[in-house]
């Protein structure tokens, strides 16, 4: 079989189908599942992948970035939420604390770290083949098929959110460092949480 069709074939399955029969079969807690076992198979297949070198997930990351766009994540989801949802503004950490600190611990490691390696790392180096070399058009499926996936949750705040910071987290990613998306991803994730915005991403 050609390789391009393989490529396609194995695009549509993660990005597309996979997302498809979580919600079909209503499993969206098996979500973290399906994200870890397909990362694994990412980090496999970019490791005997001669043209890429897994050293470079561990390149500097640059603090002012993450910082700087945290700062206007915090400010924006804070307005998000002060607006359309008043009622959740710092739920989490008023209600159950002892469930945000756990998210704090496990969050990054089990959902943000998969994501990154999936939706940015695997998604530039595997398939630079079928993406072509048009940067706004690599953002723009980037950003499409990271929101798509999170039609598990079924709801518009997912799939805004999503949208908005798939292209920053790609961009982030590719002119500074993978590490330095992690981070950012991670600690805007946690934002989301801290805010009370939380029960549409989980």
């Amino acid at each position: 079989m050609d390789d391009t069709l393989v490529l396609k074939l194995e695009f549509i399955i993660i990005y597309f189908i996979l997302p498809i029969v979580l919600v079909i079969a209503n499993i969206k807690y098996l979500f973290f599942l399906i994200l870890i076992l397909v990362s694994i198979y990412a980090f496999f297949t970019l490791k005997k992948d001669k043209e890429f070198n897994l050293k470079s997930l561990l390149h500097k990351i640059y603090w002012k970035q993450v910082l700087i766009l945290n700062i206007i994540f915090a400010v924006n989801i804070y307005l998000y939420t002060f607006i359309f949802y008043p009622e959740l503004l710092f739920s989490l950490p008023k209600k159950n604390l002892a469930l945000l600190i756990m998210i704090i611990i496990f969050y990054p490691v089990v959902s943000v770290a998969p994501q990154e390696l999936i939706y940015r790392v695997f998604f530039c180096q595997r398939y630079k083949k079928i993406l072509g070399h048009n940067y706004g058009n690599i953002i723009l499926i980037n950003t499409f098929v990271f929101a798509f996936g999170h039609i598990i949750f079924l709801n518009l705040t997912a799939l805004i959110f999503t949208a908005i910071a798939s292209p920053i987290f790609l961009i982030v990613y590719l002119r500074y460092s993978f590490a330095t998306c992690l981070f950012l991803h991670a600690l805007s994730g946690l934002l989301v949480f801290i805010f009370g915005l939380g029960k549409f991403f989980f």
